[in-house]
């Protein structure tokens, strides 16, 4: 499966343990148009590339659709 994804400004809190960890929702659709809600926490490239680009995309952010909005927290732990 292949999904294409991309950042959105909403920002949740997933908790392990006694601590919550931040996680940017990411939006998206696999490659036969499902669509798929991530909850990114790090993301990274080799650190041997130029990574003026990647940071650049980084930036540019959406706003969550109304599906993205609202999780319960059945779905993210």
């Amino acid at each position: 499966m292949e999904i294409t994804i991309h950042p959105t400004t909403k920002i949740v809190y997933l908790t392990e343990s006694c601590s919550a960890i931040p996680a940017r929702i990411w939006e998206g659709k696999t490659s036969t148009g499902l669509n798929v809600y991530a909850f990114i926490t790090r993301i990274a490239t080799d650190a041997d590339t130029d990574q003026t680009d990647f940071l650049a995309a980084l930036k540019e952010q959406e706003v969550p659709s109304p599906a993205a909005r609202s999780f319960p927290l059945s779905m993210i732990l």
